[in-house]
Parts: structure tokens; C-alpha cells; sequence
């Protein structure tokens, strides 16, 4: 990489390998923490190395979003960085969120869900941050679908009010804060922050003393297909792969995870949020949940089988996958009745 970084990197310039990039992403982020590991401790070097660990993800994003073909493929598109990371602040092990912002579409444009460019470039750009170590929570979303999800999630709505730039159109990003600003109503947003406070998620790994929440939360998922049925014995029996989220001593959400390690993969099941819930964020906290407990058990990928919910998971960072694709002990236990697709996630 000689002296240049990632962010000084123009479009003309040729592809950095990926291997080289990943080299130059970590011993960038170990000379930064190597530097603040020497220096005398203080509030005003923790700030700074947080904000030089941001402008080293940023330069990288970046580049990568040159290099995946997504400034060719969708020129009016722009990377945001949302949530803590969006106030251009990073700690070391911190997550790096991003939004993929298209412009709202109109009849014949490409989707992002559909095979094309577009398409390959997103998934080559996300594919391309795991690869180099970076572990982005990644969505896809048009301006008018930001502006929907935000409507009734004030989780979305304040990882949104803390965006920022990072790539591609600037006047799309404009437009979008203008609008989004425009959209929210400050006295509800703060009632609705206050809450969230008094109403602290208690998220835990299930007990046996749940089982009979959860099975009341996927009975009417159950009831119209939308889930395989499950009977008691068997959350009983796989009880200690759920997780499962409470409001005052309630149960409004619940996932599984089952592990495949032999391919180093895991298929996150039985997502399920109670109506009630709806908006919170709670499938959001149950999804990053699952990733964290599959990183922590060393798996490399996350699949899901879905019907219905499409476009929830490609909107996170999962991407299509074929049957092929699956566990060999998963592939033999597919039901091609029900035609589930195939949905994956590199973690």
C-alpha cells in the first residue's frame, strides 16, 4: 500500500488484493492501539484514538466501496455510517454500522434484491468488509424505506440521527437528513426514548422456565405456515440454543441457534417478535444476538430458511444462497414442499 491510505486511494487507481488490504487494515488498527497502549492514559487519548480508529474504517470503507464496483453500479447510492459509529467515534472492538442508501426507485429501476449489478456489487462489497476483518452491521435501504422503518423504531430512528457520509452521493445524503429531520416529531421521539429507558430489555440465554413463552409466541406463526411447527419436546429438548427477549418478566421475542461445525456454519431459527412488540427493535437486538453467540462459537456463517421475511434479512446483510449451499446434514432434511429460501450471512 506505500505511503497512501485506503481513503487516498482514487477511482482510477488499480484494486488493492484483498489479502494486502487486510494486512494493511490490521497493522493500521494494532499501530493505533500500540500508540495509545505507550502514551500517559488520559480521557483526551481515549477520545483521539477513537476518532483516529473511525478515519481508519472510514478510509477503508471507502476504498472497498470503489473497489466492489458499487460507485460504478449505483452512482447516485451513498455509504452512511449510522449509529455510535456515525458520530465518527470507534472503539476497538465496537461494531462498524453502515447503510447502503439507494434513491427511492421507480418503475424499471434495478432493485437491489434482484439479480444485476447492483446486486453483485453490494454483495461484493459486504463480502469484501468481512474478508478484511472488518465486522460491519450492514442494510440496504431506499430513502422512503428509511423513512418508513424509522416511523415506528425509534432504535432505527436514532442510529439514523447520528449518520454520516462516508461514500458515494452527497446529495442524496443531504436530501435523505433533510427529510428524515423533517419526519421526526422531537416530543415523541423523547417520550418514546424515556420508554425505552424505564422499559430495560432483560436478554438472556432461555431457561426451561421459558418454554412455555416461547411456545405461545410461535403459535400463530405456527397456525399460518409462516414457521415448521415444534412441539414442546422439542424447545424442551433444544432450550439451550434460544435466546429470548423480556419486558417486565414477559417474553416478546425469542431465535435459536443450531451449530453445523463441521462447515463452520449455523442457521439462526424460530426468529419470532410478539405483535405487540413490533417497531422496538427487538427482532434487530435478537439477529445481532445470534451473531455474536456464532462468533463466539467460531462459526464463519450464518443461514437462515425463510418464506416470508425476505427482504427483512437482505436488508441485514444476508444475501441469496442455493440449497447447495447448505450443511450436508442440512441439505438432507430440506423440505421442498414448503421451498424455503436460502438466506446467508458472512459473520
Amino acid at each position: 500500500m506505500n505511503a497512501r491510505t485506503p481513503g487516498e486511494v482514487g477511482a482510477a487507481a488499480p484494486a488493492v488484493p484483498v489479502a494486502e488490504l487486510r494486512q494493511h487494515f490490521k497493522t493500521g488498527k494494532h499501530q493505533l492501539l500500540d500508540d495509545f497502549a505507550a502514551a500517559k492514559a488520559s480521557v483526551s487519548a481515549a477520545a483521539r484514538l477513537m476518532r483516529l480508529l473511525a478515519r481508519h474504517v472510514d478510509g477503508t470503507l471507502q476504498l472497498l466501496w470503489t473497489q466492489s464496483g458499487l460507485a460504478a453500479a449505483a452512482p447516485q447510492a451513498a455509504l452512511v455510517a449510522v449509529g455510535g459509529y456515525g458520530r465518527g467515534e470507534l472503539f476497538p472492538h465496537s461494531d462498524v454500522d453502515v447503510l447502503v442508501l439507494l434513491p427511492d426507485t421507480r418503475p424499471g429501476d434495478p432493485m437491489p434484491d434482484q439479480p444485476g449489478p447492483l446486486k453483485q456489487a453490494i454483495e461484493a462489497f459486504i463480502t469484501a468488509c468481512w474478508d478484511i476483518g472488518l465486522e460491519i452491521g450492514s442494510s440496504v435501504r431506499t430513502v422512503r424505506e428509511c423513512l418508513d422503518e424509522a416511523a415506528g423504531d425509534v432504535t432505527i430512528q436514532t442510529a439514523l440521527l447520528e449518520s454520516r457520509w462516508l461514500a458515494g452521493s452527497k446529495t442524496l445524503v443531504r436530501s435523505f437528513d433533510k427529510a428524515f429531520r423533517a419526519a421526526v416529531d422531537p416530543r415523541a421521539f423523547m417520550r418514546a426514548k424515556t420508554l425505552e429507558m424505564r422499559q430495560r430489555h432483560n436478554k438472556y440465554e432461555a431457561t426451561l422456565d421459558d418454554v412455555g413463552g416461547i411456545l405461545q409466541l410461535i403459535a400463530p406463526l405456527e397456525a399460518d405456515g409462516t414457521l415448521v411447527p415444534r412441539g414442546r419436546h422439542l424447545i424442551e429438548r433444544d432450550i439451550d440454543k434460544f435466546s429470548v427477549i423480556e419486558h417486565d418478566n414477559v417474553l416478546f421475542g425469542c431465535a435459536a441457534l443450531y451449530e453445523f461445525p463441521r462447515e463452520n456454519m449455523g442457521e439462526m431459527a424460530c426468529l419470532t417478535v410478539s405483535s405487540e412488540a413490533q417497531g422496538t427493535g427487538d427482532g434487530e437486538r435478537l439477529l445481532k444476538r445470534i451473531e455474536r453467540r456464532a462468533r463466539t462459537l467460531g462459526l464463519e456463517r450464518l443461514f437462515v430458511l425463510t418464506t416470508r421475511t425476505e427482504h427483512w434479512f437482505l436488508k441485514r446483510g444476508f444475501v441469496h444462497a442455493s440449497v447447495d449451499d447448505l450443511p450436508e446434514d442440512k441439505r438432507k432434511l430440506y423440505n421442498w414442499q414448503r421451498k424455503s429460501m436460502v438466506l446467508m450471512k458472512k459473520l
